[in-house]
């Protein structure tokens, strides 16, 4: 879990995370806390450490002020503070709630003078009798979880929860405290036993229907999900915990639920969402907050302000990712009034005023570099200025480096050439003392930036070099979904690094960047798929490029987007690399491939000048370099939005379709294209009479294949409703089951488990239903299929667990809406297409946008038919999508009445052809 919410650093009132002793007989009982501290040389050691404790939780030594800030306090959290005596915290007889979790107290009798108290939290103590707390007549609720309580019934019949550890032994007997066995593993990063150990914990404890050790129990099993990678199920269960912990009024614990899930939605660039969670977090601090009686901040100016700021910053964070400036100023901007009206609140050097500062610094931060990237660089400048001397206040080396770089931005920004590299020069040095590496890479990125704006290209290029290989030494270990989020990072290294390369001349160098930066963590996936001997997952050199093109016998074509420019390279089986760039300065790309696919959807359903203007920008700059056999394969390795658009369907001045004239596959990046042939021939290997050599065996005995259409439909969790059947996608799985000799799984029993255990094996998988792009109601990934639900599954197959799967199959046809589309980024297996290619599959159909049930049969009918007779999966669809323009038209001898794109452009090979 991350520390920022972790039970043992969440500060849940005023006073926050304080500690607290055990009594001793020879000690004197004060009567109020002014006389505990004033005496201290006449206490014991348990209770001068509870003192202390105390007083520096509300910043001051001063006896008579910590009495007058404590006794205006109603909520007093004190986890893991070693306390043994409690009888100091006894004298504040205020109190309406008390958390003292693990700690070491075994008297509680103290405690029972606390009649105000509603809520107490003893949990992970040493405490064997609380009958002494008897007269706490007004608790609501109380815990005593792992204690070693020897009789363990509630003396508080007023409670509404009174929870005890049942010292639970696992699910088969023993003697061993499975939670603890499962923090143990989690603790020495075996995760895997970790979860099983939980699980197990789980389930003793819905057994006994201890529902506020569920909550804390489904939180540390998402925890291990997210560790795990498994992020859909981290987030359905951090989802589960926080509605178990509404249904308890358990306010302080949604705030680390929903920090938590807001910190993995952030992990796996789930922006939005990430947004939502921390909101959510701030809506109940600020119920935690009136709960406990309100926060005027002239009566408790404690760490309860604190909290907040810090949780505004984290919104502010994640509102500076989504480009909105304005809102993360504002959120900014508040939490920097939280931490301004806490100064000289707090004794200086001690962890309250540490926290302000750092705080301060870091709303500065991100103030200034909001109204850097608004254009507004002498204001960003005063603001980082100040977060440095804060920094160099704190000491804090990391936060020092932070704002050099900031500060050499801006005076960059102000084209303040020399000073911004000697700023840079300085940053970089503290980065590298301090082995803050990702700090290095971000550094080199801005310094060869700076270099390139004065043209000193050379130095530029070798800065940025040392740039990329800064951030590949970070990518080792890292999950898939932490490597596109540090990938879109070191996007921008490569991207200058392709300009400063460009204006060089040394444009076949560029594409080699180019592709160095292209899909990373599917290149690392595809990767691990060759167990017994792996392929190299180097990036490319430029003669290994030429090498992939005349192995392919395809003519390659790149494209690269950086700025008002796009460069197109394309590499013909010959090896002969040819280079155009394209000012787009006026063309706003994300636009017009949208309203290509709007105008899809549209009548006359025949947006002929988007498509124009696509085959303007895209085609007409190289068209001289593709080949003129039509048979002859050009692949297709886009970019971004470029992803999105229906190649085959572009239009010529004379509205002639691309499809009409080549065959057209798509692949991620070149490197990808080599890996999957190997994959085609490893996949071969393990079932060679499946090969496809002389045209497509259908022999159901040589073969398994799997055939779905129109399972009954889950509820899409973001609307509530079911989502609509598709009733021509059962008949065209019904249709084609015919055709392979195979059987169609359709209704009830397309089911997830049901694939699951089918796919494995499966030569072909030929899928038709929906499919859905964005993350399925916050499950965490984006991407799923959708199935038939059951009672202990939602109905839905996502990337994530597509990933996790072991395929044969030679070809997985996506027969639904808009399955092509993931989260476009620089990099990734996000996305329902890459996930099945990354999971063992070399070739991929799917489909850019749904297509009427009649054309798709059709269309799909004709594929395998095609395929059939010769075993080339881009001939096969290019003449089935060829074949439905002319089925559908009006007037198959006139073009200008031929079927409209929609009806066929939307399916797409990725990957290998044969």
């Amino acid at each position: 879990m991350n520390s920022k919410f972790s039970a043992a650093s969440l500060c849940l009132s005023a006073i926050a995370c304080v500690s607290v002793t055990a009594p001793t007989n020879a000690t004197p009982d004060y009567q109020t806390f002014a006389e505990w501290c004033q005496n201290q040389d006449q206490i014991s050691e348990d209770a001068r450490h509870t003192v202390q404790v105390l007083l520096g939780q509300v910043g001051t030594t001063d006896c008579d002020t910590a009495q007058t800030l404590l006794s205006g306090v109603p909520l007093l959290a004190l986890p893991g503070q070693n306390i043994r005596d409690v009888r100091p915290i006894g004298t504040l007889t205020q109190l309406q709630m008390l958390l003292l979790l693990d700690n070491d107290i075994s008297d509680v009798s103290a405690i029972a003078k606390l009649t105000n108290l509603t809520s107490l939290d003893l949990g992970m103590n040493q405490i064997t009798d609380i009958r002494a707390l008897a007269p706490l007549t007004n608790l609501s609720m109380a815990s005593f979880l792992d204690n070693p309580i020897k009789q363990k019934i509630c003396p508080l019949p007023n409670a509404r929860v009174c929870v005890f550890s049942d010292d639970i032994t696992g699910l088969a007997g023993g003697d061993t405290d499975v939670f603890s066995l499962g923090e143990a593993a989690y603790k020495d990063g075996d995760f895997p036993s970790a979860l099983g150990h939980f699980q197990d914990a789980l389930e003793i404890y819905t057994q006994n229907g201890d529902q506020v050790r569920m909550a804390r129990m489904l939180t540390r099993i998402a925890d291990t999900h997210t560790n795990l990678g498994n992020y859909a199920n981290a987030t359905l269960t951090y989802r589960k915990s926080i509605q178990l912990r509404e249904n308890l009024g358990d306010t302080g614990g949604l705030i680390i639920s929903y920090g938590n899930l807001s910190n993995l939605y952030q992990q796996i660039g789930q922006l939005n969402a990430a947004k939502e969670a921390i909101e959510m977090a701030l809506v109940k601090q600020e119920e935690y907050n009136s709960g406990t009686g309100g926060f005027d901040f002239d009566t408790n100016p404690l760490f309860a302000f604190l909290d907040q700021g810090d949780l505004e910053n984290n919104l502010a964070l994640v509102e500076i990712q989504l480009g909105n400036y304005d809102a993360a100023i504002a959120s900014a901007s508040s939490a920097l009034e939280r931490f301004e009206k806490t100064k000289g609140v707090f004794e200086a050097g001690l962890l309250g005023d540490k926290r302000r500062i750092a705080g301060t610094r870091l709303s500065l931060s991100i103030i200034g570099d909001a109204r850097l990237k608004q254009n507004s660089a002498a204001e960003a400048l005063t603001y980082f200025q100040t977060a440095l001397t804060l920094a160099e206040e704190l000491g804090d080396q990391s936060a020092i480096a932070s704002s050099l770089t900031y500060i050499g931005n801006a005076q960059q920004a102000l084209e303040h050439h020399d000073q911004a590299i000697a700023t840079y020069e300085k940053a970089l040095e503290i980065h590298a003392n301090i082995g803050n590496k990702k700090g290095v890479g971000s550094t080199l990125n801005s310094m060869g930036t700076s270099l390139l704006s004065q043209e000193k290209l050379s130095a530029s290029e070798t800065v940025l070099l040392e740039a990329i290989e800064t951030w590949e030494a970070l990518r080792p270990g890292l999950q898939d979904e932490y490597k596109v989020s540090l990938s879109e990072l070191q996007n921008e290294t490569f991207k200058t690094l392709q300009q400063v390369l460009i204006a060089q001349g040394k444009t076949s160098e560029a594409l080699a960047i180019a592709e160095r930066g292209r899909a990373r963590a599917f290149i690392e996936l595809l990767a691990t798929n060759f167990k017994d001997n792996p392929p190299s997952t180097e990036p490319p050199t430029v003669e290994q490029l030429k090498a992939i093109a005349a192995e392919q016998d395809s003519t390659l074509v790149e494209y690269s987007i950086i700025g008002d420019d796009l460069n197109i390279w394309v590499i013909n089986p010959t090896g002969e690399i040819d280079f155009r760039q394209v000012d787009i300065a006026n063309q706003d790309i994300d636009d017009l491939v949208q309203a290509s696919r709007d105008g899809m959807f549209i009548e006359p359903y025949y947006p002929v000048d988007e498509l124009q203007a696509l085959h303007e920008i895209l085609i007409a700059p190289i068209a001289e370099f593709l080949p003129s056999d039509e048979n002859q394969k050009v692949v297709f390795i886009p970019q971004g939005s470029l992803f999105l658009v229906p190649f085959v369907a572009l239009l010529d001045a004379e509205e002639h379709y691309l499809i009409q004239d080549h065959t057209i596959l798509t692949s991620p990046s070149i490197q990808a294209l080599e890996l999957t042939r190997q994959q085609k021939l490893a996949n071969a290997a393990k079932k060679p009479e499946h090969n496809l050599i002389a045209g497509f065996p259908r022999n159901p005995e040589a073969a398994k294949d799997l055939v779905l259409g129109n399972p009954e439909m889950p509820i899409n969790l973001q609307t509530g409703t079911t989502l609509s059947p598709l009733s021509g996608a059962e008949q065209e799985a019904l249709d084609i089951a015919d055709f392979l000799k195979s059987n169609a799984i359709t209704g009830k029993q397309a089911t997830k488990e049901q694939i699951l255990t089918d796919i494995s094996s499966a030569r072909i998988v030929h899928i038709a239903t929906h499919g859905l792009l964005e993350d399925v109601a916050g499950l965490g990934t984006p991407g799923a299929l959708a199935l038939a639900p059951t009672e202990t599954d939602l109905g839905y197959l996502t990337s994530n667990e597509i990933l996790d799967l072991k395929l044969v199959a030679d070809l997985v046809v996506l027969s639904a809406c808009d399955t092509a589309q993931g989260d476009i980024k620089s990099d990734g297996v996000i996305g329902l297409s890459r996930s099945f290619i990354a999971a063992g599959t070399p070739s991929i159909i799917v489909t850019l946008w749904k297509i009427p049930d009649d054309s798709t049969a059709f269309l799909m009918q004709e594929f395998y038919q095609q395929l059939d007779q010769s075993g080339d999966k881009a001939i096969a669809l290019r003449q089935a999508m060829l074949a439905t323009l002319l089925e559908f038209a009006e007037d198959p001898d006139d073009p200008a009445l031929w079927a409209t794109p929609n009806l066929w452009a939307a399916p797409t090979l990725i990957g290998e052809s044969l």
